[in-house]
């Protein structure tokens, strides 16, 4: 697929940004980086700490020819091309947190914000995008103290613009044969929730050991009581305890 790669030097958010060209008729493939962002976004409604320089800030666009049930597998896809491409640049292990944070050494390095236009009566998707986030180098100063114990950088020097690449090499690959949802048994392998106690914050506040994650990527778990709960990702959060 060709690419139409824009490089912004500073932007609200590559999301936002890239939102606005679709809804002008952007076609599928448009990237948009910038080297910061001043209100980058995370899941429901968390802000992203994107510092001037340091970081990737990056957004792609897709215009899939599947329902917006089939688009909730997007999310999982870049996570698994997120882990791929930083594991391949630096030589160490990534996993994912359900549902889409890439740790490494038990902390946050990466975030992927999936948003879209989808029109539900036809139960079409009119455009996705995949916003990706990955902290390359360490921000000057440090992490703001709320984020000290939980996220971290690579380190591996500015390998900005060769991950970009990896990722959408990576994502692209996987995206070809999307309906066959081969990366969900990586996502599994890779899962860093998995056995773990968590507390999951969302329409009830609720504490569960993880069991699995299923085939349509929600989360099973065992509450105090023995019993089961699934969870999907646009309902909570969660936060291992």
């Amino acid at each position: 697929m060709k690419k139409k790669i824009i490089h912004l030097k500073t932007v609200d958010s590559t999301n936002t940004y890239l939102k606005l060209l679709a809804e002008k008729g952007e076609k599928e493939g448009c990237v948009v980086v910038s080297d910061k962002q001043t209100s980058g976004r995370g899941r429901r409604g968390k802000s992203f700490f994107s510092p001037d320089g340091t970081g990737l800030y990056m957004s792609f666009l897709l215009q899939p020819e599947f329902s917006p049930d089939e688009a909730l597998f997007i999310t999982p896809c870049a996570a698994v091309a997120t882990a791929r491409a930083i594991e391949f640049m630096t030589k160490k292990p990534c996993l994912i947190k359900w549902v889409n944070d890439i740790y490494v050494d038990s902390k946050k390095v990466a975030g992927i914000l999936t948003e879209g236009s989808f029109d539900f009566e036809k139960d079409k998707t009119n455009y996705v995008i995949v916003g990706v986030g990955v902290n390359v180098l360490s921000p000057l100063g440090d992490f703001p103290e709320e984020l000290r114990t939980l996220a971290t950088s690579l380190d591996c020097g500015d390998i900005r613009e060769k991950l970009s690449h990896k990722i959408l090499e990576e994502f692209f690959k996987l995206y070809k044969d999307f309906k066959s949802h081969s990366f969900i048994k990586e996502y599994k392998e890779r899962s860093f929730i998995v056995g773990k106690t968590i507390e999951v914050m969302g329409y009830e506040n609720i504490k569960g050991r993880v069991l699995e994650i299923d085939d349509c990527c929600r989360l099973v778990i065992e509450l105090p009581d023995k019993t089961k709960k699934v969870l999907t990702s646009g309902e909570v959060s969660t936060k291992i305890i």
